[in-house]
């Protein structure tokens, strides 16, 4: 059984552009990445652990995905470490989620026109 290091909260975002997705629809508190085990199952399985970086207002998807994994990255290394002291590595089954899968043609230049008009409102305000 591997471990996947997924650009996003599970169960929450599963596939691709889960960051992206999840500012887009202003859930910032599903911004993030997750460990968890690899499964059959697309992003399926058992949740290791979830980090959600500090969000500045200068950030975006692409700042908040690279401090999400570079967090995720950094927590992974101490996990491996306390695991090879002979500590125990928890994962927990992952609840339910009605939201759908993302991919990338998901992202169509309509939603990034309407992403990129909501960052500069927003930076405005």
């Amino acid at each position: 059984m591997g471990i996947n290091l997924h650009g996003g909260v599970l169960p929450a975002y599963k596939g691709n552009q889960c960051i992206f997705f999840a500012m887009y629809e202003k859930n910032y508190d599903k911004v993030g990445a997750t460990i968890h085990l690899v499964t059959g199952k697309l992003d399926g399985g058992s949740i290791i652990k979830v980090v959600r970086p500090t969000m500045t207002p200068e950030d975006n998807d692409e700042t908040m995905y690279a401090k999400s994994l570079k967090l995720c990255i950094e927590e992974l290394v101490e996990m491996l470490q306390s695991y090879e002291r002979g500590e125990e590595i928890i994962a927990k089954m992952q609840g339910s989620s009605t939201k759908k899968t993302f991919s990338h043609k998901d992202r169509t230049p309509w939603v990034e026109i309407q992403y990129a008009l909501d960052l500069m409102v927003t930076k405005r305000q």
